[in-house]
């Protein structure tokens, strides 16, 4: 089983492999896990990781230089204010202990600007040169004016662990973290509101569109706003895996990537999502776009990956051994999905099977009439590859599942 499922993935690469690539690999140069990535412009880019891990790349992500932390920290988070001044939030290995680095100099070297918090940092984020904030364990909020010299604690009002950021404006800005935890400032930090989320998950991630509308990605949810975090309505995004982190382009274009790999896309503001195949089943943890449809995507053993089309599905070129092609209709299907033979097998008892992008086999039945209706209710959102395949002939169809 195990040598015909390396086969169907290999047809199915070699398939994938004819279209124009949605996310293309690059190589890091690592294999340490990356949690953070950030891009100054279209060209000049860092990604950040586990043990010390700082790359930097000078040419879109062709290829990738690391830079001296000076630490063996886990490094969580990454920004830059401008392509000299940049900051990196991190812990240590047990998340027990902190760090701040910051570069005067496009990463050239890197200081440690206070070490030894009690607590571990989780995100950075500067509103200016001067001013920025750092949150993390124990519901810390760190905040400078003085371009991280010093740093004073906020009251946040929870112990909660706080994982993510997002400024809608210089002194509105949201926080999210473990146990369902929502704040928000509407003064740059001076006190720190809590916001009903109507969940108790963890929150990972948080990005706002503008002052109204944002969304939040936790454990296997995501939350979304229309009146500046007031009140909140749950999307089940399909997938029992966390949502690591957000990316929004528009208001209508949004991305949100997850635990086990997978990179899903809406284009009607989050109502309904399209799968994107990633090249990795493994976890992704940070999504940059530089600019519109051009994007980056970090996660462990060290992957980078680049989209230059926004990762849309520009069309699988089915593999056929004739001009008449099997029918599936509707296409995109939701709870059925109809087979119309169209003649193409000769009316010859055929062998049907469905596959993920990963190449798993996920159903398998043989017909003989020309049309057959399949259910298809119970597979999650995405595209899938149909098999036809009958004594002398082998035909490859596509069909995605909304």
């Amino acid at each position: 089983m195990k040598k015909k499922l390396t086969l169907i993935a290999i047809l199915l690469i070699g398939i994938l492999k004819i279209a124009n690539a949605q996310w293309i690999p690059l190589n890091s140069g690592t294999t340490n896990t990356l949690c953070s990535v950030y891009f100054v412009d279209t060209t000049i880019g860092y990604a950040v990781g586990a043990r010390g891990t700082i790359l930097k790349t000078t040419n879109a992500g062709a290829s990738w230089a690391p830079q001296v932390s000076g630490t063996n920290f886990t490094l969580n988070s990454v920004q830059f204010v401008n392509n000299y001044i940049g900051y990196i939030a991190g812990c240590d290995s047990n998340a027990f202990l902190g760090i701040l680095l910051k570069t005067t100099n496009g990463g050239a070297t890197w200081t440690t600007l206070q070490a030894g918090y009690i607590y571990a940092m989780y995100a950075v984020h500067f509103t200016d040169v001067n001013t920025g904030y750092a949150i993390g364990a124990g519901g810390v909020i760190l905040k400078t004016n003085d371009g991280g010299t010093n740093w004073t604690p906020q009251t946040s009002g929870t112990t909660m662990f706080l994982k993510s950021m997002f400024f809608t404006g210089v002194d509105t800005a949201f926080v999210v973290g473990d146990g369902g935890t929502l704040l928000k400032t509407l003064n740059g930090g001076t006190t720190w509101t809590q916001m009903n989320a109507g969940v108790t998950f963890s929150l990972l991630s948080v990005y706002f569109t503008d002052k109204d509308t944002g969304f939040v990605g936790g454990s296997a949810l995501l939350l979304k706003t229309v009146d500046g975090g007031i009140t909140w309505t749950y999307h089940d995004m399909m997938n029992s895996y966390d949502v690591e982190d957000l990316y929004w382009e528009t208001a209508d274009t949004g991305y949100t990537i997850f635990y086990n790999g997978v990179i899903s896309k809406t284009i009607d503001g989050g109502t309904n999502w399209v799968s994107q195949p990633s090249g990795t089943m493994c976890s992704l943890n940070s999504i940059y776009f530089v600019k519109p449809k051009v994007g980056f995507i970090v996660g462990c053993n060290g992957y980078i990956a680049k989209t230059i089309n926004g990762g849309e599905d520009v069309g699988i070129k089915e593999i056929a051994s004739n001009k008449s092609e099997p029918l599936l209709y509707p296409n995109p299907a939701k709870d059925k999905l109809t087979i119309d033979l169209n003649n193409c097998i000769n009316n010859k008892t055929t062998n049907i099977s469905i596959y993920n992008l990963q190449g798993q086999l996920l159903f398998q039945q043989t017909i003989k009439q020309r049309q057959t209706e399949l259910y298809t209710g119970s597979f999650a959102k995405g595209m899938y590859v149909l098999k036809f395949k009958t004594e002398d002939t082998i035909i490859y169809k596509k069909f995605l599942k909304e």
